[in-house]
């Protein structure tokens, strides 16, 4: 049966309900393989080179984003997909994909006039029968690119071998479906979200904040609950834990009034009298982050807006602080790594190249969490967010995640823009920015520097993850720079 015939006729409650009925009835654990799915997008676009098939101005514009796409979304499947249930077309399939799939057809995704209700529907009615609270959503998400990628490559090939014009209306329909689908996906995840998370507990403390005021939550932050109004963002310190980096980020607005490219600080309350929790509220900045944008300007729009964002950041950088001895500072933190077995060689190469790379350094006050999530563009202007890691450092730190974002641009990025963020459009991202900023230029050794705070940031993910391949990947730069002195 196919998902067209299955869901004629039916309801979207008794779509819901038959579908977790059918998966509860077959679903078995399997063993996760690590499936590699890497097309070879290229070959085609050369093959179409002597063809004209109606999708190939569309083709010619998407694919060289594909295999970075689909290689994350693997990835990402591979993680989650340790059950498979009897498909409707009686193949076995992970339930969750199907159940996106079907939803997805019945609220009419495929034909771009998708409807939110209908796929709610859909999702709440199964998860009543069959409880959906603890699936990776955002991974199975990803997961169905993975099919659709497959099914695109398939048709691709058929149209290759034989001329059919109406196979080749459906790759042209697949990939605005793929394209719909990247735009869709945060929604998608916000309406799956809705429906599983348990009633907002903070809900009391943010009217007893802002009483009579319509409101709602961002799915942002970990450690602080986040909301918005037309015109403020709340945010509520939930971890006691992370109370100290909260009250930096505060001090930091109080000495910032004047400063234009920095949201204003309306209220900070440290009381924890009206809420036992402390909080402040900040200006609503009417804007979307650059990664929003990036992907969509030209490398003339792109020259121009790292322009901006130096200016903005400058203005954190000219600021007046007192240095102090940052070689020491460097080579302490990778000194507390040196007991870990078969690091011992690398770490000391490490603290001896600290003597040269780590003897001339401009101080400045940093952001010290610059990433284009934390960067708004409101139209005309920058404005920059999130203060927590604020502090004194040389400015040249301030660049260590702009350089990380060559190799792994979409690491600090949203649902919003996760998948729409691919190493194409950042590889010479660093570049630019050393080519607006006179003394990024005249910084001596920048990027065996910026290679160090690398390693220490791997290290430190190491020290939350145990992932013995950080470990490898530390003695490898740990060795490229041994040999680059």
């Amino acid at each position: 049966m196919t998902v067209k015939e299955f869901c004629k006729d039916k309801t979207p409650k008794e779509i819901g309900n038959l579908l977790a009925t059918n998966h509860k009835k077959t679903e078995h654990k399997i063993e996760i393989q690590e499936k590699r799915r890497i097309y070879d997008w290229q070959g085609y676009a050369l093959e179409l080179a002597v063809q004209k098939p109606i999708y190939k101005e569309k083709y010619q514009q998407n694919y060289k984003r594909y295999n970075s796409i689909l290689k994350r979304a693997n990835d990402r499947l591979n993680e989650v997909n340790d059950i498979e249930v009897t498909s409707l077309s009686n193949k076995d399939i992970n339930p969750y994909i199907e159940l996106l799939e079907v939803a997805l057809y019945k609220a009419n995704f495929f034909y771009h006039d998708f409807d939110e209700n209908i796929f709610k529907e859909i999702i709440k009615e199964y998860h009543k029968q069959k409880d959906i609270s603890k699936v990776e959503w955002y991974f199975i998400l990803c997961g169905l690119l993975v099919e659709k990628f497959e099914l695109l490559k398939n048709d691709i090939e058929e149209t290759i071998k034989i001329k059919d014009e109406q196979k080749e209306q459906e790759v042209n329909d697949l990939i605005d479906y793929i394209n719909e689908y990247l735009d869709q996906i945060e929604l998608m995840y916000t309406i799956i979200e809705s429906i599983i998370i348990p009633k907002d507990k903070y809900k009391e403390l943010v009217e007893k904040i802002i009483p009579n005021t319509k409101y709602k939550q961002l799915n942002i932050g970990f450690t602080n609950k986040i909301y918005e109004t037309d015109n403020q963002i709340i945010r509520i310190c939930i971890k006691e834990s992370n109370e100290e980096r909260f009250l930096k980020e505060v001090k930091f607005y109080q000495g910032q009034e004047n400063n234009p490219y920095i949201p204003k600080l309306y209220k900070v309350d440290t009381t924890k009298t009206k809420i036992p929790y402390i909080y402040e509220i900040i200006e609503k900045v009417q804007g979307i982050t650059i990664y929003e944008i990036w992907y969509k300007l030209t490398e003339e729009e792109r020259i121009e807006m790292v322009k901006k964002i130096i200016e903005a950041i400058k203005s954190l950088h000219n600021q007046k602080v007192t240095s102090f001895n940052w070689n020491k500072k460097i080579k302490d933190q990778l000194l507390e790594y040196k007991e870990i077995e078969g690091l011992e060689e690398s770490i000391s190469s490490l603290v001896t190249s600290c003597d040269i790379y780590f003897h001339h350094n401009k101080f400045g006050l940093i952001h010290g969490d610059l990433h284009f999530d934390n960067i708004l563009y409101t139209g005309k202007d920058i404005k920059l967010l999130d203060f927590e890691s604020i502090e004194v450092a040389p400015i040249d730190y301030d660049f260590r995640l702009i350089y990380q974002m060559k190799e792994t641009p979409w690491k600090w990025a949203s649902i919003r823009t996760d998948m729409k963020t691919i190493e194409l459009d950042y590889e010479n991202i660093l570049d630019l920015f050393i080519n607006e900023y006179k003394e990024l230029q005249e910084t001596q050794y920048l990027k065996e520097r910026l290679m160090v705070y690398e390693i220490l940031d791997i290290l430190k993910e190491y020290d939350k993850t145990k992932n013995k391949d950080l470990l490898e990947k530390v003695k490898k730069k740990a060795t490229k720079l041994k040999y680059n002195k």
